[in-house]
């Protein structure tokens, strides 16, 4: 009798990102040794799950020195010394394992197929994105600073007119921005901060430049979730590791809006892995939106898809495997390390305006060919890409044609059939899509 087909994956210590980046190269290649057939028995020669958990886990990250505010600049990182910053490096490895489970389901005669990752036979998702840092343009202390500038550059002096003068205030017209995206048939997520302004670092509100109680502002909130829009929280500069902090600005911000707060991200994307995943949790949230860098654009975790984070809980066996008839369940086998999933879902992001224009210093045309060059890629891997757009950057004055790169982004992404959402409706969309296929493919003996 014929023994059953199987995959087999090497496994060994764990790899260090050196280690892992040679790895990458090598499947970017197309090294024929990586996968051996012997019968009916498929072997991946190489520990491609040890490197996932390095980059998922965050392990390369360790020997990073961090900025003054606890984060890690992307640019310090193993991989931007490696140019693989904007690579989903994990794709890579899932693509490899892919490949030898379809060979060893053909040999089986067992068809294998991907089931669709977004609803509605979209391509590709993006998570569309507002980080609502300021909320007023039209402040004595922002009048005077444009006055200095216009009379460093006269140039600017008809723009700052109009912004100062005409039309409501440029950085707290939310409902322009949710204007944007309807006409488009989108919605997006507006992180936004919930309390009183109460610390200063360098001239910086860092905790929170406004105070999102007032009626006028309230409104404003109540209105972008009347129309569909989620209204999330951008959690204060002290929170990150607090679920104390966390759970009082959920609550506060949910009495502020009127409806349930399902979701988080860091100011300045200051996040510590797995502290703050914990502390949000804990505050009673289901999502995070903050893993991504500040300085540069790429995928901090190499994944661009939702996922639950990852912590290494048990040590390396000398080989893991799959056969047609095991369980289609996340465990790599005997011996081998494993992962405690988090309840918690990661939504990473991969760029962001601030990256493009403040720390890239690019102009509009620049950026929109960086930010598609993302697009492009997500649409070919069918993966979700992390944008955000501060409701500044809308502003012509403070960031000349980025608004015009954000619509054409839009544009792109309805016109190649992607899914332009929300965070939440995409957490919810992934969460229900996990539950059918654990109904589909129930564990055996669960």
């Amino acid at each position: 009798m014929a023994s059953e087909p199987r995959v087999e994956v090497a496994c060994g210590p764990p790899l260090t990102p050196d280690e892992a980046i040679r790895l990458h190269r090598r499947i970017a290649s197309g090294d024929p040794a990586l996968l051996t057939c012997d019968g009916r028995r498929v072997r991946v020669e190489a520990d491609i799950l040890a490197a996932a958990a390095l980059w998922l886990t965050g392990a390369d990250e360790g020997g990073v020195p961090r900025d003054p505010f606890g984060r890690v600049p992307g640019a310090a990182t193993p991989r931007a010394r490696a140019g693989l910053l904007a690579t989903p490096i994990v794709h890579d490895l899932m693509n490899l394992l892919w490949s030898a489970l379809r060979r060893a389901a053909e040999a089986a005669g067992t068809p294998l197929e991907r089931a669709p990752a977004w609803p509605d036979g979209h391509k590709f998702a993006v998570c569309l994105t507002h980080d609502i840092d300021r909320w007023r343009k039209r402040t004595a202390r922002q009048l005077a600073k444009e006055l200095a500038r216009s009379l460093a550059t006269p140039r600017r002096l008809p723009a700052a007119t109009r912004a100062f003068t005409r039309g409501p205030d440029p950085w707290g017209d939310l409902g322009a921005i949710a204007d944007i995206e309807e006409r488009r048939g989108m919605h997006s997520t507006f992180f936004v901060f919930a309390g009183r302004p109460n610390l200063r670092l360098h001239g910086i509100g860092i905790v929170n430049s406004y105070d999102a109680s007032p009626q006028e502002v309230r409104d404003a909130l109540r209105r972008l979730a009347a129309r569909g829009f989620e209204v999330a929280l951008h959690g204060s500069f002290e929170s990150f590791a607090s679920p104390e902090r966390l759970r009082g600005e959920r609550a506060d911000l949910e009495a502020i809006v009127g409806q349930s707060v399902a979701g988080c991200r860091q100011h300045f994307l200051r996040l510590e892995r797995p502290a703050t995943w914990q502390a949000q949790a804990e505050a009673g949230l289901r999502y995070d939106a903050s893993l991504g860098y500040h300085d540069a654009d790429g995928y901090r975790a190499g994944f661009a898809f939702p996922f639950h984070p990852l912590y290494p809980s048990s040590p390396p066996s000398s080989s893991s495997s799959w056969s047609p008839s095991s369980s289609s369940s996340s465990s790599w086998g005997p011996g081998h390390r494993t992962s405690q999933e988090h309840p918690l879902l990661e939504l990473p992001l991969a760029i962001y305006d601030g990256g493009l224009h403040e720390w890239g210093g690019l102009d509009a045309e620049a950026a929109w060919e960086r930010l598609r060059g993302y697009l492009e890629r997500t649409e070919a891997d069918g993966s979700m890409l992390g944008l955000l757009w501060h409701n500044t950057h809308f502003c012509d004055l403070d960031a000349p044609g980025y608004r015009g790169v954000y619509e054409r982004a839009l544009d792109w992404i309805r016109d190649h059939r992607g899914w332009g959402a929300s965070a939440r409706d995409i957490a919810d969309w992934w969460t229900r899509r996990a539950a059918a296929l654990r109904m589909d493919h129930p564990t055996p003996g669960a």
